[in-house]
């Protein structure tokens, strides 16, 4: 069956994330980060500050934007005590990216050892993934 351990809340309402752990503290917790305004990626200094405010929350994953992932937002996520994950917004499909900008993302996500994405094009994502690493 189902436990609590199978689900993730993920939210960038941080107050709405502290309820939640009051209220099912063995739910895993998202915190999602975001810049403030579309795009809404985030700056490594940005990042810095919204960890230092969840800080008490510890959240098992930090969710950034994937153009917000560098290997300095990974390291400093992890740092923090959590794992990189994850989400897209308004990326283009998969399949209308060039072969080199679908290499760029699978190294990107790769390198830093993501192992979740959020994406609206979840199967597109998984094959861009098996191009290039051969499901590793």
């Amino acid at each position: 069956g189902w436990s609590s351990e199978n689900f993730q809340v993920s939210s960038c309402d941080f107050a709405s994330l502290h309820l939640m752990k009051e209220a099912e503290p063995r739910i895993p917790l998202g915190a999602l980060v975001h810049g403030g305004e579309r795009p809404w990626d985030v700056t490594p200094s940005q990042l810095a500050d919204r960890v230092a405010e969840i800080r008490e929350l510890r959240p098992q994953t930090v969710n950034v934007t994937l153009p917000s992932l560098t290997n300095e937002t990974a390291a400093l996520i992890r740092r923090a005590g959590a794992e990189p994950l994850v989400w897209t917004c308004d990326e283009p499909h998969p399949q209308r990216m060039t072969r080199d900008q679908r290499a760029s993302i699978a190294r990107r996500l790769f390198d830093n050892r993501v192992r979740a994405v959020i994406s609206d094009y979840p199967g597109p994502m998984l094959a861009l993934l098996g191009e290039h690493f051969d499901g590793r």
